[in-house]
């Protein structure tokens, strides 16, 4: 309960002042409803990706009056750091790099 009141007062907050309606519910509606609707186990992080929002806390809003360079600058870098992320999942979770795990695979 206290991670979703944090993540409603985040939504209120400052960062999020150039947020849509839609964007600030989001970011804490669908953690609440991973918590009603799913159980707690191991893979549930993976249903956090989809909650966008959390990252846009991590960057925050540029001033209203920045240049558009800066706010260029703060996507491209959460891109990459989005891919990066992506690409070391991918390679440490769903490609098998053991020929001890890939005899029994056809």
């Amino acid at each position: 309960m206290a991670f979703l009141m944090i993540l409603v007062w985040l939504s209120r907050d400052t960062r999020a002042r150039n947020w849509g309606p839609e964007t600030r519910a989001w970011l804490w509606a669908y953690p609440a409803f991973l918590m009603v609707g799913t159980a707690i186990h191991a893979g549930q992080l993976r249903y956090f990706l989809a909650n966008f929002p959390l990252l846009l806390v991590l960057v925050g809003s540029p001033p209203p009056n920045a240049l558009p360079r800066i706010r260029l600058a703060i996507v491209a870098f959460a891109c990459l750091v989005g891919l990066g992320l992506q690409w070391f999942w991918i390679d440490h979770a769903l490609i098998m790099h053991s020929e001890n795990i890939t005899v029994w695979l056809p």
